[in-house]
């Protein structure tokens, strides 16, 4: 699954005439439950990780 700038997912979210979710997740199962979830799915969605809760999870940030 490829890490994308949001307004492009927007833009192939528009084009599949599709809807998308869009998901918080403040812990490391979480995360890993709901991108196993979205790449089943096959559709376009957000995960949504507040810069903070990334230091706590020793997630590197790619800005």
């Amino acid at each position: 699954m490829p890490l994308v700038n949001g307004r492009i997912l927007l833009d192939r979210i528009q084009e599949k005439r599709v809807l998308a979710g869009a998901f918080n997740t403040t812990n490391l199962e979480t995360t890993i439950s709901i991108l196993n979830a979205i790449e089943r799915s096959g559709l376009p969605n957000f995960i949504q990780i507040a810069p903070t809760q990334c230091t706590t999870l020793g997630i590197r940030l790619h800005l």
